[in-house]
């Protein structure tokens, strides 16, 4: 089980270039082809304000300022790109064009991001996404969401940093669920490089401790070196406190779990444990859904 192709998405952001060189990184550990997705923002969401009743000269210089904003966004973010490439090794070819891995493509692509990640994901081996922050763009967010709810494939939320190399110590949140089951098989050509697989379980009245034993067997299986932590749940140290502490304690560089939302519809919200997790954690977070 390997990665092949990659798809994340791209701007001018700093969590976006971190994005970028997590998944240049796998790219170039597993010899995979990167889709660097651009989607230019809408101008009519670019425009600034220019109040009721502007005069046609008003909104003609309203709609200039929009199109210079979006044509320096979009020179900067390719910019990025072809310089992760020559800092990382990764040859910049044309979409779709044949080349040795590790490479990646410039894809500009017209339409609602969300709409394009849900769409071209579902053939990716792995997406790798952004880290989402207070200030993220709407777009960006929702992206993420997309990525995580409608793909159907594994997604690798960048750390606050990018790591120098593929993670030696590897934890599974895990608590027997489809989600959970669904990341722990989407990451295993992370764990098949791993040195460390913990699988960490909150004991807890619906979370019994053999689940984690059932799963380490299964690991153990696969020649994957294996351990089982434990930790109980209280009420000052909730599930997703305690994760975030394993890890910390263990020395963990990537954490697997499922992605869990309260909402079945699209204006969804991300689980208690998942929000938690994406907005406290540091290191990269593998999700399934």
């Amino acid at each position: 089980m390997t990665i092949r192709k990659i798809i994340i998405s791209m701007d001018a952001t700093q969590p976006a270039v971190v994005a970028l060189d997590t998944a240049f990184l796998v790219a170039r550990a597993f010899g995979a082809r990167v889709d660097v997705l651009n989607v230019p923002t809408p101008l009519a969401l670019d425009m600034p304000s220019v109040g009721e009743g502007a005069s046609e000269e008003s909104l003609s210089i309203a709609f200039r300022e929009a199109e210079r904003a979006a044509r320096e966004r979009q020179e900067r973010s390719r910019g990025l790109f072809n310089d992760a490439c020559r800092r990382l090794g990764v040859a910049a070819v044309p979409a779709g064009a044949a080349a040795a891995p590790p490479a990646a493509s410039w894809v500009t692509v017209a339409g609602r991001e969300e709409d394009i990640i849900a769409r071209r994901g579902r053939l990716a081996d792995l997406l790798v996404m952004a880290r989402p922050t207070p200030d993220a763009r709407p777009a960006a967010v929702e992206s993420l969401h997309a990525a995580l709810f409608d793909t159907g494939r594994p997604v690798l939320v960048a750390g606050s940093s990018a790591p120098l190399d593929l993670p030696k110590t590897v934890a599974i949140a895990w608590n027997g669920s489809v989600e959970a089951t669904r990341a722990a098989y989407g990451a295993m050509p992370f764990l098949g490089r791993a040195r460390r697989v913990l699988v960490l379980t909150g004991e807890s009245a619906r979370t019994r401790p053999e689940r984690a034993d059932e799963l380490s067997q299964l690991l153990a299986l696969h020649g994957f070196p294996v351990e089982v932590r434990i930790f109980p749940k209280t009420a000052e140290r909730p599930v997703p406190v305690a994760l975030l502490d394993e890890c910390r304690d263990e020395g963990v560089e990537l954490m697997v779990m499922g992605a869990f939302s309260r909402s079945r519809w699209r204006e969804l919200m991300l689980g208690g444990v998942t929000r938690h997790v994406l907005a406290n954690a540091t290191l990269p977070v593998l999700l399934a859904r």
